[in-house]
């Protein structure tokens, strides 16, 4: 049986994932509750590109969505499959003199929220980090 990775959920942000050579569609139990969570903030809210978007494979690509009618958002980090660093620091889009407050997570890195109003993403490669938030 065909399970999805966090690499492949991550990247697609959706609790299923078809794999079209073997024709089988595999559904995640695990990751339906976190979709839920994201789509209802992209849909709704606003979006920060955090790192340029391009075809490497070498590099991260992190996103932001945020929706400040409701006070709440998430940052998404992919590490690409090629990518020989573990660590990047972003530059989020966070509103000054607000408290956040880190929610629930979703992938095998972490997301580090600095004094200095940068975020460190620290991530495996072919693997990332979906880290929801409140203020």
């Amino acid at each position: 049986a065909h399970q999805a990775d966090n690499f492949t959920l991550l990247n697609t942000i959706t609790p299923s994932v078809m794999f079209p050579r073997i024709q089988t569609a595999v559904m995640s139990e695990e990751f339906t509750p976190i979709w839920r969570s994201a789509a209802r903030i992209m849909l709704d809210g606003d979006f920060y590109p955090l790192t340029k978007c391009n075809k490497s494979t070498k590099e991260f690509y992190a996103v932001q969505f945020e929706c400040p009618e409701e006070r709440k958002g998430f940052i998404l980090v992919i590490n690409n499959v090629d990518n020989p660093k573990t660590k990047c620091v972003l530059h989020p889009h966070l509103l000054q003199g607000k408290k956040y407050i880190l929610g629930e997570s979703f992938g095998g890195g972490r997301i580090i929220f600095e004094k200095d109003g940068t975020v460190t993403a620290v991530s495996e490669k072919a693997d990332g980090i979906i880290q929801f938030y409140e203020y």
